[in-house]
């Protein structure tokens, strides 16, 4: 019993340090880690779409006189 424990305590450290060497990433921000995937992976895809909905929303509300941003 106590070697599963030892082994699942061993692997937990494993995985914690997995996740916070991770987290930290490469010094790089998400532009950079959307530019490197492939155009059809859906977090690049729901980012690119958004960003057109915002530019959108932006455009109708100028055109309506109203203040965008306000």
């Amino acid at each position: 019993m106590k070697k599963v424990v030892a082994i699942a305590m061993a692997i937990a450290v494993v995985g914690i340090g997995a996740f916070l060497r991770s987290r930290r990433g490469r010094g790089e921000g998400w532009e950079a880690r959307l530019a490197r995937m492939p155009d059809s992976s859906p977090p690049k895809w729901m980012f690119t779409n958004i960003s057109a909905i915002r530019d959108n929303t932006d455009a109708i509300l100028e055109r309506m006189g109203t203040p965008v941003g306000g």
